[in-house]
């Protein structure tokens, strides 16, 4: 399971590449991977988005994107093209967002303190 906790801002390249580089390398075990990525409104550009599909390839890890941002809806919807596993979801949609991933009680449980962990963090930096 990877939990993924962005604000507002658009992901930088070597943040991008170092992200591209973790799948590439885990590329044999991504049907195996799930990932939840809380956003409030941080998103990926075309290029990115572009190198992504290139860096997953054949591979549809589970994904579940949880955002209210208009723009992530609309970036996200590019990305489910190639992506037959790839869910977007609200905020208040959270619990169907465990749901797509297959998460048990104990799971969810972790990913809420996680997703709360990463915010205090995220947000302590500015």
């Amino acid at each position: 399971m990877m939990i993924l906790r962005e604000n507002t801002n658009d992901p930088f390249e070597f943040e991008w590449d170092e992200f591209l580089g973790f799948l590439t390398k885990n590329s044999d075990d991504l049907v195996n991977i799930r990932m939840l990525v809380r956003t409030d409104g941080g998103v990926a550009n075309a290029s990115q988005r572009k190198r992504l599909a290139a860096a997953l390839g054949k591979n549809n890890p589970l994904v579940a994107v949880v955002s209210d941002a208009m723009k992530v809806r609309f970036a996200g919807a590019t990305i489910a093209l190639f992506q037959a596993n790839y869910r977007q979801y609200t905020v208040k949609e959270l619990p169907q967002a465990f749901g797509h991933l297959g998460l048990d009680t104990d799971q969810r449980r972790i990913a809420h303190a996680t997703l709360r962990e990463l915010e205090e963090q995220l947000y302590a930096q500015q």
